[in-house]
């Protein structure tokens, strides 16, 4: 098995201190050894922060260190936490549903709708990257785009309409030049997402 994973170590020793045969005594003769892979799953943990408050005994004066900041202001999520949700729902097609039913299974209740909030405020954060990577992939040069149709439930309605998934693709790895890039947004209309041009 792979030696790059973590390991733990198992000893199991024999409970006989003496030989139960004869009685004498027992010396090392060497040691069985076999592998199992097992998969530890992820666990939450509840990360207090304790900010003690000094104050001066000669004029009253009151010092305590700064609010750590958070990813999402006065949410209780971690950075690892947000991560996870969005890697499950994104990376993996997890819904956020059913992230929440695992979550529960785990012993704690994360509503969709808390995922949900989460996720926007993600996404908010992760906006200035997303234009920057925007601009590199439709600056001049080679840009491949594509588009298929979507089916989407008009909400009260029980209606479909036809949505537009597009990818925009930069790709230069075979000229060996600059890194490849993707861009997939969505429309509800039947029209390309971006114009080719940095300047929209």
């Amino acid at each position: 098995m792979t030696t790059t994973l973590p390991r733990e170590t198992r000893i199991i020793r024999p409970e006989e201190e003496y030989c139960p045969a004869c009685g004498g005594d027992l010396s090392p003769l060497g040691c069985d050894v076999s592998e199992q892979l097992e998969l530890i799953s992820s666990a939450f943990k509840v990360i207090e922060t304790q900010r003690p408050k000094l104050a001066c005994c000669r004029c009253d004066h009151i010092v305590q260190a700064p609010v750590p900041s958070k990813p999402i202001a006065r949410s209780y999520a971690g950075a690892g936490l947000l991560a996870h949700v969005v890697a499950g729902k994104y990376a993996d097609h997890l819904p956020l549903y059913r992230q929440s039913e695992i979550y529960r299974r785990q012993g704690v209740e994360l509503s969709c709708a808390t995922l949900g909030r989460w996720t926007g405020a993600v996404a908010e954060l992760l906006e200035p990257l997303y234009d920057i990577l925007r601009q590199y992939v439709l600056m001049p040069g080679k840009v491949h785009a594509d588009d298929i149709p979507v089916p989407v439930q008009e909400p009260g309605s029980g209606k479909t309409r036809t949505a537009r998934l597009w990818v925009y693709v930069r790709d230069d790895r075979n000229a060996v030049t600059d890194a490849c890039g993707g861009l997939f947004p969505y429309t509800l209309v039947n029209i390309i997402a971006f114009p080719f041009s940095t300047e929209s």
